[in-house]
């Protein structure tokens, strides 16, 4: 039969208006000093905690284990030797496995106030993540916007170059035709990115914020937002015919044009480039008319017949 280990436990309470005794170090060999049986029914300073360790098996055979450990500490003619030992503020009355169990309590309670200063800590350290990661964000949009617009103008400056070379040197090529076109594009066309930038600077921005938002839909900071091409492109399309004097939009390349806007506006928590990659959506589909219809919806505008002068 496993053996059955018997603890007993006594906290010591302090009374209301009696100071807090001061730590008592453990006596190895206390005098053993028997209080009246009255007095110590009566005694309110101590709250009695028995604990004994015994075989897990039927819980009436475990009740009736554990009394016999408890009467073996207890009772007169077999009672342990027992000990008082301070913790900090506390005091422990108990025989040798009760003071075990004493400090057990003890280091339980400094754990538990360190896991709450570490829990402050953790708290604090969330919140200079989070505003780490704000500033982060921003200096990321920005480097993303910077790198947009050096990329137009980049091309607009290749355009110089190879109009140069084909006005005063007469060198021509198809590259180099496709490549004034797409300059041409860029210095006569819309750039979102950077004419945002000139709205959003913190000191002597532009003001006229109508007319961005009439040329680009959007107003200048939900522009600076946008990360994908795409839809950067849709929005530098419609700036480039509204703003043109060579050609011009029908009603319905200006409707494919306020339609898609409005949805992207509007789907979900709004402006959530994700649609692209959300098939079937109407955010999508108003995408992919606006790609597959704007060609047809843009005429150039006719030029007045001057009539020639007489001869």
């Amino acid at each position: 039969m496993s053996e059955i280990i018997a603890e007993v436990h006594a906290a010591a309470r302090k009374k209301r208006g009696q100071k807090e005794p001061a730590p008592i170090k453990r006596n190895p060999r206390p005098q053993a000093q028997d209080a009246p049986a009255e007095e110590i029914e009566n005694d309110e300073q101590c709250d009695a905690i028995l604990v004994t360790k015994c075989v897990i098996r039927g819980e009436e055979n475990m009740k009736a284990e554990a009394k016999a450990s408890l009467s073996h500490v207890l009772l007169p003619e077999q009672r342990e030797e027992f000990y008082v030992e301070g913790h900090e503020s506390k005091l422990f009355v108990a025989n040798q496995l009760g003071l075990t169990y004493g400090r057990s309590l003890n280091h339980l309670e400094d754990t538990e106030r360190k896991l709450k200063e570490a829990r402050v800590l953790i708290a604090q350290y969330e919140v200079e993540i989070n505003r780490l990661c704000g500033e982060v964000s921003l200096l990321e949009d920005r480097s993303r916007e910077l790198n947009l617009s050096l990329e137009s103008y980049k091309v607009a400056r290749n355009r110089f170059i190879l109009v140069y070379k084909r006005d005063k040197l007469g060198v021509r090529s198809e590259a180099d035709r496709l490549a004034i076109r797409a300059g041409n594009a860029t210095v006569h066309g819309g750039d979102a990115i950077t004419d945002a930038s000139l709205y959003t600077v913190p000191v002597g921005g532009r003001e006229d914020v109508g007319i961005f938002e009439q040329l680009y839909g959007l107003n200048p900071w939900s522009v600076q937002r946008l990360k994908y091409p795409e839809t950067v492109a849709v929005l530098n399309e419609h700036a480039k015919v509204l703003a043109s004097d060579t050609i011009e939009g029908t009603e319905k390349f200006y409707h494919l044009f306020n339609n898609f806007i409005q949805l992207f506006k509007e789907t979900g928590d709004g402006y959530d480039e994700a649609y692209l990659q959300q098939e079937n959506t109407p955010v999508f589909n108003a995408y992919w008319r606006w790609k597959r219809e704007k060609g047809d919806e843009v005429k150039p505008i006719p030029r007045p017949i001057v009539p020639a002068a007489p001869a």
